[in-house]
């Protein structure tokens, strides 16, 4: 860490320093011997923007490398006061926290359109009020160049606003606890089938226990994410929406087909087998796989034969 903030310090390149306090999932064994989940947290720094889901994050952007450096220096002299004042002031700071459900274009547009459009607006009308008394090529280039800037602005807003209903739905991926994945591929390369009974050993093993119910609390909230999923129908085109849903379903599909692999039905089975009946019960009722595979199946059997292609051709 402490190279990455000397980097940004002393290399004029460097003209950003991005930290997150990101969430890291971890399960735990109550008294009682119930689980419970808590919520522990890891610090990221770059010298770059990134985007991170379930993060708290923060991005120091210097206004000039060149000043801030020599503001930085000023402060390390015993008893100087830097003529280009203190360097803090050489800092813009950016918030990028975002909630895990969000996409990257979402948040670019939140700022677009809540901050940066309105904060130019703000200036713009600032200026025109300061520039009524100045000369009339500075104010004719004012009346020209703001409208075109906004108009601008506008654009960008609505490919944003494309780029987040023409944003690809995550495939959802069930990842198998290493001992189980393990013991599968020991098994395929015996020829035989792997049971419950080659786990005897383990079933009364607490952690075992632990480690498949915190893998299968992790596949409830990826199905979750997915399932959850909405679409503003206000916004994008038809062609949007259809892609969209058509989406939707391959992912929700695919979800439900590995919920029927083998390796997958041997963790439940072995959870059900340790009377872990209330992991089990929860992953199966709170995934919300099934009523959102309805939800698609209904929007597409109004969307699937709807003729956009005869009509973009027709529009064309």
């Amino acid at each position: 860490m402490m190279n990455k903030v000397r980097h940004f310090i002393y290399d004029d390149q460097d003209t950003t320093f991005f930290i997150a306090r990101e969430q890291v999932d971890r399960e735990d064994k109550n008294e009682d011997g119930k689980s419970s989940e808590e919520k522990e947290y890891t610090i990221i720094t770059e010298n770059e923007v990134v985007f991170r889901r379930q993060a708290c994050a923060v991005a120091l952007l210097k206004r000039s490398p060149a000043t801030f450096r020599a503001a930085y220096e000023g402060t390390l002299e015993e008893g100087a006061v830097p003529s280009n004042g203190n360097f803090t002031s050489h800092l813009q700071l950016l918030t990028m926290g975002a909630e895990s459900e969000w996409s990257p274009f979402e948040l670019v547009h939140l700022y677009l359109q809540n901050g940066f459009a309105p904060l130019f607006n703000a200036v713009a009308k600032q200026s025109e009020s300061a520039n009524k008394t100045g000369a009339g090529d500075d104010r004719e280039e004012l009346k020209v160049g703001v409208p075109n800037v906004m108009r601008k602005i506008m654009d960008l807003s609505m490919a944003l606003m494309q780029c987040q209903q023409n944003v690809d739905i995550e495939n959802i991926s069930l990842p198998l606890d290493p001992e189980i994945a393990e013991a599968f591929e020991k098994a395929k390369s015996e020829g035989r089938q792997l049971s419950t009974d080659d786990f005897k050993e383990r079933m009364n093993d607490s952690t075992f226990q632990n480690q498949l119910q915190s893998g299968v609390n992790k596949w409830s909230k990826e199905i979750q994410r997915a399932a959850k999923m909405q679409r503003d129908s206000s916004t994008g085109s038809t062609m949007q929406e259809i892609n969209f849903w058509l989406g939707m379903e391959k992912v929700l599909n695919d979800a439900q087909q590995q919920l029927q692999t083998p390796e997958i039905q041997l963790t439940l089975n072995l959870l059900r087998g340790a009377r872990r009946f209330l992991a089990t019960m929860s992953f199966e009722a709170d995934t919300g796989l099934k009523p959102a595979i309805e939800k698609v199946s209904n929007y597409l059997s109004l969307l699937r034969d709807f003729p956009i292609n005869e009509l973009l051709v027709a529009g064309g």
